[in-house]
């Protein structure tokens, strides 16, 4: 966060960080105010009003919705759209689909991930799909100023379990 004078009663606020890809991302605006204290103010406005860019409403779901209705616009595989639609009403179908999209924490991704290994029983594959699918939902909604933090940057998965191969003589 920073303020920069342009002229007489005239600043630049800015708001940068890093997204998941290690990447500097900038948002600026400028305003007319009287002084650098006010124009302070201002930027903590402006930083709070950015990270709210998300509706609070919008939930776990309605985001890789989202996300999923974009990859058809691409022009993606009627398979993958197919399994990502599957995906989203497992989602759906867990607490974790009816959580705001912003309000998700990477602890509570962490509980679902144990709870489908150990409840459900699923392979560390499956469970790394729809995390992936999650991962690249929150990445479109930081791409569009929606969101500043992903939630699964920092959720560790489990080891996949590589089959092991046969020594043919």
């Amino acid at each position: 966060m920073a303020v920069r004078q342009l002229g007489k009663n005239k600043w630049q606020l800015i708001v940068d960080y890093y997204d998941d890809e290690g990447k500097r991302r900038k948002h600026t605006k400028t305003v007319t105010c009287n002084g650098k204290r006010a124009a302070k103010d201002l930027l903590s406005e402006f930083e709070d009003s950015w990270e709210d860019a998300m509706p609070q409403e919008t939930s776990v779901s309605q985001l890789l919705q989202d996300y999923i209705d974009r990859c058809e616009i691409k022009g993606l595989k009627s398979t993958t759209i197919k399994s990502y639609k599957n995906i989203r009403r497992q989602f759906d179908d867990s607490k974790i689909g009816s959580v705001a999209a912003r309000n998700l924490t990477t602890y509570q991704i962490e509980k679902y991930v144990v709870s489908l290994i150990k409840d459900e029983k699923l392979n560390p594959k499956t469970v790394k799909n729809r995390i992936s699918l999650l991962e690249a939902a929150y990445k479109m909604a930081i791409r569009n100023g929606l969101l500043r933090e992903n939630p699964c940057a920092g959720v560790e998965l489990p080891k996949l379990k590589r089959p092991e191969g046969s020594i043919l003589t």
